[in-house]
């Protein structure tokens, strides 16, 4: 949300939440990280951490590393270009 702000704020809208009171651009991507942390509590999927499914932390760099080799195509498409720590970092945080 914070390097591609307006994306996620049409992402929030989609979702059905209201942005029209959100002062900043950043106010209304947060509103998407809002939107997404109801949707996973809705589904009964809140607190589930990939720890749930027996992976390791340990792990992170080599699903970052099959990330990149196999749907690398995906990244190129994505407006941000996301750097290999930084999808590292994605996977740690779902820890």
């Amino acid at each position: 949300a914070s390097k591609v702000p307006e994306r996620f704020a049409a992402l929030a809208e989609a979702m059905g939440e209201n942005i029209s009171e959100c002062k900043s651009k950043e106010e209304r991507a947060a509103a998407f990280i809002t939107a997404l942390k109801k949707l996973i509590k809705d589904v009964g999927l809140e607190g589930l951490h990939l720890s749930n499914f027996g992976i390791s932390i340990d792990e992170c760099e080599k699903f970052a590393k099959n990330a990149f080799e196999n749907m690398g195509g995906l990244f190129q498409l994505d407006p941000y270009k996301l750097s290999f720590e930084e999808v590292v970092s994605i996977y740690k945080a779902c820890f």
